[in-house]
Order: C-alpha cells, then structure tokens, then sequence
C-alpha cells in the first residue's frame, strides 16, 4: 500500500469541531497490512480517532506522518486496542505534538493492552506504545527509541521492553517474549532458540535477554534436506541447499504422489514432475481419470492422491494419439485426450481421426468428413460432440443396380446391408429401338447402362438419323454411357431392291409411327407410301425419289435430289389387297435445306379433277436462296405449272 496515502478511519472537522469516531469493532483476523503510508494533519494513523474495537491485526513496515495525535495504529483513541502488532517509523510534527508506537493519544476510557509495537519515532511526546496517556496502558511488548509511554496520567501496567538479538543463521526465537519484523528478532528475559523452518539447530538453545545481545556464536543451523520447502518470499521455488546459504524464510511443504489427478492451492509447486503443497488444496480428476476422494484437502504430510481411468468414456494417450487409452497402459497414469468413436461402414475414412479399430474412428470433437465412401450412396458430415453410429444413405439422385445382381435397380429397402453398387444412367429410347451391352438392364419398361453401348433396330430394320442428346451417332451406333440420355432414330426396313420402305413393319405403312424418318445416298431412288397419319420424311440423298404421302399433315424435307410428292399416288397407286388408295386431303409442307432442283408437288397424276389440298413451300435457310433451287407445284396435271424460284 505504500504507493498511496491512506485516509484515516475516523476524523474530526476542523470546520464545524464535529469528532467522527470509529465506533465499531474491527478484527483483523490476523492479516497483515504491509507497508502502510499515512501522512496529513492531525489525528494520523491505519484509524484516525476509535471509539470501537481494534483487534488482531499486524501493520508491517507502516510509515505514519501527521501534525499531532500520532500513532501507528491509533491517533487517538478512547476505547480498546488490543492483540495487534505494528512495525515501522511513526513522526508528529508539530511542537508539543503527541505521537506513539501504537497510540498516539490515548483517552480517558481507553484500553491499549497486549499488543506488540517496534517502532522508530519523532515527536515531543513519544512512546513506544502510547505518547500521551490518561488511559490504561498494560501487557505490551515494544522496541523503541522511546519509553512505553511518553507522558501518562493514567494507569501503566507491565510492559515488556525488547531488545535486538543477533542470532545465528537460521535460527529463531520460539518462546518468550519476542517479536520479528523486518528479519530482526527482538526479545526479552528467557528465551528459547530453535532451528526456523526448514534449519536444523546445534547448539545453546536458552538465553536470558537483558540488553541488546550477539547470540551468533552459541550454534549453527542446517537446511534440512529430510524434508521439503518452498522459499517464503518465492513459493513457485523448492528450497535447495544452493538457494538457502543466506538462511531466507521458508514454507514446509509436502510431496504429493498425483495419480490421475491435478491440484490447486496457494502453496502449490510442481518441480521435476513432482508437485508440492501446504494447507488448503483442491483436487480434481484429469482428463480420462474418475477422482472419488474428497475435492478438498489439507496437506499437511506427503500424500497420495489417486483416480482411476474413465472407462465409460475413450481416450487416447497425449503423447501417442494413435493409442487407445486402457488400464493397461495408463498405469504411470498419463495425460489422456478424450476421443469419440464413430462407427462407419466399411471402407470408410474419417479425416482427422486419431485411430481406426476396424469400422470403428476415434476423433476429437468438431466437424468431420468423410471418404471411401462405397459408389451409391451418400454420407452427410458430421459434427462429433458423442459416440455416434455413421449410416451410409442411398443415393436418391442418380441411378444404381446391384453389383451381384445387375438387373435388380438399388432402392432404399434393398440397400440396407450397404452392398456393393454399380451407377447406371436411364436411357430414354424411341420406340423400336434396343440398347445392348455388358451392362445395360431394363427394368419396368426404363433401360438403364453404363459404359460401352450398341443401339439396334428390331430385326430386318434399319437405324437412320441416330442421334444421343441432339448429336449425330454414326460409328456403328454404339456410344460410352456416362450421363443420362435421350436417343431419337429413325428405324425403316426397306424393300424392293431399296426401292420400297416397310415402316411398322408393313410395305407402304406408316400407320404404326408418327415420326421422322430418313432415305440415305444409298437408297435413292426410292418408292415411299404413307398413311392418314402425321408423317415427317427427310430425303438426304441424291437421284429421283417418288413420295407419296397419305391424308395426314405431311411435311417432307429436301436436301439433296429431287423428287415427285403427291397425296394419293402416282397413276393409280394401290395397296397391297390392289384397291386403290384413298383419304382425305391434309395440309403438306415441303422444306427445302440445299441445292434442290426438280422438286414436284401432285395431287394425282392420273386425275383430271382440281386439286383440293393446300401446299405450303418454305425455305429452312439461306442456303436454299440460289439460282441452282428450283421448285414447281402442279395442282392439276393437266394445268400449266407453276414456277418457283429463289
């Protein structure tokens, strides 16, 4: 406290003469108030005037200073002060200015008795334990430069006058009247020596104290190296016999055999693996250790203080994280890090697991992920704060089959003995048209594959226009399955030397179909026969090919050749029974995409009536816009055609 001016408790005002006392009782308890500074004008001291009780408190190396009524411990007091103890340098200013070791005045009704006061002083009326008296003053001890009491007129008691010892070092004063501050000892009468904590003492051990007396040549003193102790004035520090050769105070302390356990205390060192303590300490298990003892203990004697390992939970050991903490091996009882385990399926990985015991991963608490996880399925990540049971879910978003029984499509209920899967991909076909290949599987009307597959047509018919998600397929219709996909093709079985088409598997019937249907390079020259329905037909290739399209909303396309288009027939075209085809009229369009010449759009070739049909002519690009496309529309064959040209 010496870094600030204490303000007495208890003070008169100078301004309107009113006294305020300390009325009420204070005990210290037996603690020490250390390097205590009081300065200012009258009335100084730790209290400035008691009416109360003052008792069992130690002022130690206190520099008190005021103008009159000053005292180390009082200024001026009218009631009890008892069983303190003061040290320190104690000065009043003023002429005729009272000051004492512990009261500076003391007051009619006061009581100053079995205190202890070593004090250096500076005043007129000065005493070692009371300046001025006309109260009782009995049973005290004091060193001064001053007598007990400066002026009295009031009750003096016995009071014990000490003197200086010089003892030996590490040697202390245990009985009589005697009294240490600031490491000199002060005493008087029969005394008796003794070795101070932590020294053994050789030598005379009583003295009779008359004076100020050298005892340094009556015996020696020892460290004792059969027990242990901490420096006073540094308890973090074990005593040796290297840091003791200037005899320091020390503090006994006691070995604790810590098995699992850790404590805490004022008094607490660890040196050398070893902890030390005194008095009051708490106890509590390390991580991994169950303690069942009592939390808290006085240490007064080397002890052994055990837990046990926490077998409800896992560890594993700190200094070796793949290592599983176990009875076995925690005998030396080790610092332990506790782990969670996860049960995963197999093949599975957990990033930052300290150890892996079969499907079982051991890790600290946090976020984890996972890897290995088998094809087909999913695991979410985790975050570990218990022992948790990992389940691989199945993979909703895409498509697997059994791997020991591919044509058995993954589902949730089949899948709960995590078998082994193969993704697939669905195959969206058109009609007619089969995928084959090592894994291809069609289940409930879907196909579905994965890798290398072949498309074919049903037999004697002919895949044209092959297409996988919109991009041609010419290399024998056979494609790497990596993705789901939509496959359109044409399938037409051809007739006739080429000449005819079979479509649904009739010569001239394209009754079964409503779709896009193609004639090559190498079928040119070609016969085609429709139905009611709504047919598509491109031609691709060259030479003269003769269309003839049904009732329905025909559209035919031209990219190359030419070509005769009419509703019904050519002449009298007829069907298979020779009856001649009929149907209502439709509405056709012919798209031309190229160079195309020659294109003629007939009704009937050998009717004379007039055409009851629409024809509707387009261009599909500017390709078409040249002076080598040509086209001519006869609506009537015996009518003069019409030309048109881009």
């Amino acid at each position: 406290m010496g870094a600030h001016n204490w303000t007495p408790i208890g003070y008169y005002d100078s301004d309107t003469g009113e006294e305020y006392q300390f009325k009420g009782t204070f005990n210290g308890d037996g603690h020490t108030i250390s390097n205590l500074t009081v300065s200012g004008g009258d009335y100084r001291g730790l209290f400035g005037i008691n009416g109360g009780t003052i008792q069992n408190v130690t002022l130690n190396n206190a520099n008190v200073t005021g103008s009159d009524y000053v005292g180390g411990l009082v200024g001026r007091s009218s009631s009890t002060v008892t069983n303190c103890t003061f040290s320190g340098t104690v000065t009043a200013t003023s002429n005729f200015a009272c000051v004492g070791g512990l009261v500076g005045y003391n007051d009619y009704g006061g009581t100053v008795s079995d205190n202890t006061a070593i004090s250096t002083l500076s005043g007129t009326f000065k005493g070692g334990i009371v300046g001025y008296n006309y109260g009782t003053v009995s049973g005290n001890k004091y060193y001064s430069n001053a007598n007990a009491v400066g002026v009295s007129y009031g009750s003096i008691g016995t009071n014990t006058q000490l003197y200086a010892l010089t003892l030996p070092g590490g040697v202390t004063v245990t009985s009589g009247a005697f009294a240490t501050a600031n490491g000199t000892t002060y005493a008087a009468g029969n005394i008796t020596l003794a070795g101070k904590t932590g020294y053994t003492y050789s030598g005379t051990t009583t003295a009779n104290i008359t004076a100020a007396t050298d005892l340094s040549n009556l015996g020696t003193a020892t460290f004792d190296t059969a027990n242990h102790y901490v420096l006073a004035s540094d308890t973090n520090t074990l005593a040796t016999a290297d840091n003791v050769g200037n005899y320091p105070d020390l503090v006994q302390v006691y070995a604790l055999t810590l098995q699992g356990v850790t404590v805490t205390g004022d008094t607490v060192v660890t040196v050398d693996g070893t902890t030390y303590a005194a008095g009051t300490v708490t106890v509590a298990a390390k991580t991994g250790y169950v303690y069942s003892g009592e939390t808290t203990l006085n240490v007064a004697q080397d002890t052994t203080v055990s837990a046990s390992l926490d077998t409800a939970n896992h560890y594993v050991l700190a200094n070796n994280t793949s290592t599983l903490a176990t009875a076995d091996n925690t005998t030396a009882y080790p610092d332990l890090i506790q782990v969670y385990a996860l049960t995963v399926p197999t093949g599975v990985t957990v990033s930052g697991s300290l150890l892996t015991d079969g499907n079982t991963a051991y890790v600290t608490t946090g976020n984890v992920t996972f890897t290995g996880v088998k094809t087909g399925y999913v695991i979410n990540d985790v975050n570990v704060t218990q022992d948790t049971t990992v389940t691989a879910t199945l993979d909703t978003e895409n498509h697997y089959v059994l791997a020991d029984n591919t044509s058995t499509l993954a589902t949730a209920d089949n899948t709960t003995d995590y078998p082994n899967l193969v993704q697939v991909y669905e195959l969206t076909l058109p009609s007619g048209v089969t995928a084959s290949g090592d894994s291809v599987v069609t289940i409930e009307g879907t196909t579905y594959a994965t890798g290398d597959v072949t498309l074919s047509a049903a037999e004697g018919y002919t895949l044209q226009n092959v297409k996988v998600d919109g991009k041609e397929l010419t290399d024998n219709f056979t494609f790497t399955v990596g993705a789901d996909a939509t496959i359109t093709a044409d399938s037409v079985k051809f007739g006739n030397g080429g000449k005819s088409v079979e479509v649904g598997g009739t010569t001239g019937n394209f009754g079964e179909y409503d779709g896009l249907y193609s004639i090559t390079a190498s079928q040119q020259n070609s016969t085609l026969v429709g139905n009611n329905n709504n047919n598509a037909v491109i031609l691709e290739g060259g030479g003269v090919n003769i269309l003839t399209g049904g009732g329905g909303n025909d559209t035919f396309k031209f990219s190359a050749g030419g070509g005769i288009v009419t509703d019904y027939g050519i002449g009298s075209t007829k069907d298979s029974t020779g009856k001649t085809l009929s149907a209502s009229l439709g509405t056709d369009v012919i798209k031309l995409d190229g160079e195309v010449k020659g294109v003629y759009f007939d009704r009937a070739a050998s009717s004379k009536k007039s055409a009851t049909f629409t024809a509707i002519v387009t261009y599909d690009s500017t390709a078409v816009e040249g002076e080598d496309t040509q086209i001519i529309v006869l609506q009537n064959i015996n009518k003069k055609p019409t030309k048109y040209s881009s």
